[in-house]
């Protein structure tokens, strides 16, 4: 089903908050800031393992991530982008 790029962002948002280790400011937009609140972990490691997982994200500030969705995003891709930050955050 097609939905929108704030609608994904907040599915993302959602999904995002329940893995250990990261913090979810509130999407308003097609935009997601993810707080990185796991010990060692850099905005630019985590950027790293998720491209390797197929996610593109971007370093923002010490402390976070963006990510930005569209409406070509869909439901199956939202939840793929949370298996793959979940397996970015393993050692």
């Amino acid at each position: 089903m097609a939905q929108t790029g704030t609608q994904g962002a907040r599915g993302l948002g959602e999904g995002l908050k329940q893995l250990d280790g990261l913090s979810v400011v509130p999407p308003a937009t097609n935009i997601v800031v993810v707080i990185i609140v796991k010990p060692g972990l850099t905005p630019r490691r985590l950027c790293d393992n998720l491209a390797c997982n197929g996610v593109l994200a971007l370093p923002f500030g010490d402390d976070r991530i963006r990510m930005v969705l569209y409406r070509e995003v869909d439901e199956a891709a939202v939840d793929r982008a949370i298996e793959a930050t979940e397996a970015s955050l393993q050692p």
